[in-house]
Formats: structure tokens, C-alpha cells, sequence
């Protein structure tokens, strides 16, 4: 009995280390092999194709990336330095991006001994959303896992069952149209700071929060977009356990602090402007000629284009005080106040609030939004669909319900990218509706109870005494 027991123990471990390793290989090679199919299809040197999608292509890769990687790696060239000259002062990114570029370039050349400086750092700059984002396809693995061990308690689900819907959730993250577009084809920079993300979420669901806050302030400083997840998360940790939330943010700001050496001392002013102060609403036009189409989107952009001029203007005046943003925070931040220990009682719950944060972040963001921002929120969408699956009881219902909602975010995909940007937040706000209906009615209900604002009071009491 005792040696039957220690052989399914061993099995599970060795299916604990496979498995990831299955899905990291099938990952990268699905993303490579998409990539060439690509490439021998279709034309993206244009922003709009001849076919007339709007593939909004940005040359980033080309124009910035390599020739950052290169400039760090062999001409001592200090990021930040408002001296520097075009690209190099147009770095406006966390250092930790440079840096882990640049740990990969070394390994990139093992294996391309012959190629010259530029070409082993443009290799770099190609290779490396194929590793984080398929790196990402194993956290999302994880972290269905983990959330699953609660329905696994509660007998709601058997143990082959969470790894078919895990591992169906990592596959259905493989082949989402945004995400294999501007990471893996165009090599834009969301995978990295997206994988480090979804890292320190993944310590979050699993209570190891000294580990999560290490890694936020990884994504933070890699990418400073992240650094949105800070208030919301810290808010979610204040409601279990007040000291720990503490603690969770002076780790994370101290992290922070440190990672920002030596720049934060050599170039102060440069350094804090491109970290923190790039997010202005001046980055969007209120226009939807075609001469601003290399800028970003917000809402006020899709009232433009149907012809709702009095609502675009009003809500351009909003956004240039910052309100729908500020506002769109402050109800975030009321939820997870609310609903905090609802939320760590059940995690699918929690993964369908980040979701719907990320996506709400997008949509009001002030500065507005390129379409390559939004591989951030997709895996995040991927989890909220894997957690309410969890909790479907039958088998059949299951399987209609992730084939059914996974095909509809693969065509809001699909629509993100090739449609007119003018109505890029339109779809972005399709897929908040969509995962809006995963959030569980009686948690929905439970704001509007007595009993949600009296515990908050009896905690305050008891602080108080």
C-alpha cells in the first residue's frame, strides 16, 4: 500500500515537471513556426496592408531595440542620458529591459558564433518574445493549478480534470491573434514585463507575497506599466492581513529603489520623466484624420468615428483632467476593498477582477492606447476564462463554455488587429463585457449587502480599541 501511494506521488512530480516543459516546447514552436507561416503570407512594412488591414506596425524592433542592445552591450552607452543621440534617446523603458536583453544576447551567440555585433542583437531582439511569452503560457499553467486547489478540497473537481482545463488554458493563450502579432511577429516590448507580471500574480494566488512583491517590482521596473498592479494588490493583501500589505509595498518600493541604481543618481531628472512621466493625456489627438494614425486611441476616437462628436468632445475634456482614469481606479479600489476576502475565499473570482482591471486600464488609460499594449491584459483574460471553468461542474458544460467564450475572445482578437484603429478600444471594450459576465452573481450581489460595509466598520472598531 505504502509503495503504491510513494509510486503515484512519484508520477505527479514527474507530470509536474513534463507538463510545463511540454507546453514551453510546443509553445515556442508553434510561435516559430506561426511566425515563418506569416512572413510568407502577408506584407507588414506598411502600417495599413494592401489587403487594408490595420496591422498598425510599428518598427520598434528594427529602429530602437537592436541598436539599444548593441549601444549597451559594446559601447558603454549609459541609458538615460538626455545626451545621447537618436534612437538612443528615445529609451523610455525600465533598465531591467536592457538588461535581460542582454543576458540573452550572450546565450544568442553560442549559437550564432559566426554572426557579427548587430546581427547577434537583432536575433536577441527576435528571440526573446518568443521565450517570455512562452514562458507566460507555463505561468498560466500554474496558476490555474494553484487556484484549482480549493475546488480540489471541495471535491468540486478531480485532479485530471484541472490539469485538462490548466493546459487548455495555456494553449488557448498560444494562439491568441494579439498576442502572436505584435510579440512574436513584430517583436514589440510587452512580453517581458507581461511574464514578470503574471510571476508576481502568480505568488499573490499562492500567499507567498514577499516573492510577488520581488517580482512586480521586476515587471515595474522592466516596463513601468505595471506599476498599476501595485495599488490594487496592496488593497487586496490590506484586507487579509494589514501588516503583510505593509510590508508588500515598502518591499516592492525598496526593490524598486535599488533596481533604479545607478540611474536614478546619475541622471535624475531624465531618468524619472521617461520612467513616470509618460503617460500624459497630450500623447492622444482628438482627431481621427489620417494624419494622426501613428498615435494612440482612446474612447473619445471611436465616438469620432460614428459620428457622436458631442460625446467625443466630452469625454476628451474628461480625459484631459484625467477623470474617466482616476475614476475607473477609485471603483477598482472600492471592489477590492469591498470584496477582498471574497476574492482570497475564491480565487476564480480574483482572476476575473485582475482581468477586468487590466482591460479597464487600457480603455481609460489618459494617454490612450497602441494596439500592441494589449497583449498585457490577455493572459490575464485567458485565467479569468480558466477560472470560471473550474467551477463548472459538468464536464459538457465545460467544454462549451471554454470553446464557445475562447473562440469569441480569439475573433475580438483577430478585430483588435486588423480592424480600424479608430475603434480599437471598441473591441477592447467587448472583451470587458465579455469577461464582466464570468464575475459569479452573488459576489456581484454581496456590494450591495449590509453585511460588505459593516465588516469594513467592525475591523476599524476593532483598531480603534
Amino acid at each position: 500500500m505504502i509503495l503504491n501511494i510513494r509510486k503515484i506521488s512519484i508520477k505527479e512530480n514527474l507530470l509536474k515537471m513534463i507538463i510545463p516543459l511540454v507546453l514551453f516546447i510546443i509553445s515556442i514552436t508553434i510561435r516559430l513556426l506561426l511566425r515563418k507561416w506569416f512572413y510568407a503570407n502577408y506584407d507588414v512594412t506598411h502600417y495599413i496592408s494592401e489587403e487594408g488591414y490595420y496591422w498598425e506596425t510599428y518598427l520598434d524592433a528594427e529602429t530602437y531595440y537592436q541598436y539599444y542592445l548593441y549601444a549597451f552591450k559594446h559601447e558603454n552607452w549609459l541609458l538615460y542620458n538626455p545626451s545621447s543621440p537618436y534612437p538612443l534617446s528615445g529609451y523610455v523603458y525600465g533598465p531591467l529591459f536592457i538588461y535581460f536583453l542582454t543576458i540573452l544576447s550572450y546565450f544568442v551567440g553560442i549559437f550564432f558564433p559566426n554572426s557579427t555585433k548587430l546581427e547577434i542583437a537583432w536575433k536577441t531582439v527576435v528571440f526573446a518574445p518568443q521565450l517570455f511569452d512562452s514562458l507566460s503560457t507555463v505561468v498560466i499553467y500554474y496558476i490555474i493549478r494553484t487556484i484549482s486547489k480549493e475546488k480540489l478540497e471541495d471535491r468540486i473537481i478531480s485532479k485530471m480534470k484541472i490539469e485538462i482545463v490548466a493546459i487548455s488554458n495555456s494553449i488557448i493563450f498560444i494562439f491568441m491573434p494579439v498576442v502572436l502579432f505584435y510579440n512574436n511577429f513584430l517583436y514589440l516590448n510587452s512580453y517581458m514585463y507581461t511574464f514578470y507580471a503574471l510571476l508576481a500574480f502568480l505568488f499573490l494566488i499562492k500567499e507567498k507575497f514577499d516573492l510577488s512583491a520581488f517580482w512586480l517590482a521586476i515587471s515595474i521596473m522592466t516596463k513601468q506599466l505595471s506599476l498599476f498592479l501595485l495599488p490594487l494588490w496592496f488593497l487586496y493583501i490590506f484586507r487579509i492581513n494589514k501588516k503583510k500589505a505593509i510590508k508588500y509595498g515598502m518591499f516592492t518600493f525598496l526593490i524598486g529603489a535599488i533596481l533604479s541604481l545607478p540611474w536614478i543618481v546619475l541622471f535624475p531628472e531624465s531618468f524619472l520623466v521617461r520612467m513616470f512621466l509618460q503617460g500624459t493625456p497630450e500623447l492622444t489627438s482628438f482627431s481621427i484624420e489620417y494624419r494622426w494614425i501613428l498615435w494612440s486611441t482612446t474612447p473619445f476616437h471611436a465616438f469620432l468615428y460614428w459620428g457622436w462628436d458631442k460625446a467625443a468632445l466630452f469625454y476628451f475634456k474628461l480625459n484631459q483632467k484625467y477623470i474617466p482614469f482616476m475614476l475607473f481606479n477609485i471603483l477598482s479600489y472600492f471592489w477590492i476593498i469591498l470584496t477582498g476576502k471574497k476574492l482570497n475565499e475564491n480565487k476564480s473570482n480574483l482572476l476575473t477582477s485582475q482581468a477586468l482591471f487590466a482591460l479597464g486600464m487600457h480603455i481609460f488609460l489618459s494617454r490612450g492606447c497602441y494596439k500592441y499594449y494589449d497583449s498585457f491584459f490577455i493572459p490575464f483574460v485567458i485565467l479569468a476564462l480558466g477560472g470560471k471553468a473550474l467551477s463548472i461542474n459538468r464536464d459538457w458544460l465545460k467544454i462549451i463554455y471554454l470553446s464557445s467564450f475562447s473562440t469569441w475572445i480569439f475573433f475580438l482578437n483577430l478585430w483588435i488587429v486588423i480592424k480600424i484603429k479608430w475603434l480599437h478600444q471598441f473591441y477592447v471594450f467587448l472583451v470587458f463585457l465579455t469577461v464582466l459576465l464570468l464575475i459569479d452573481e452573488e459576489l456581484f450581489l454581496y456590494i450591495f449587502r449590509k453585511e460588505a460595509y459593516t465588516s469594513i466598520i467592525k475591523e476599524i472598531d476593532f483598531r480603534k480599541k
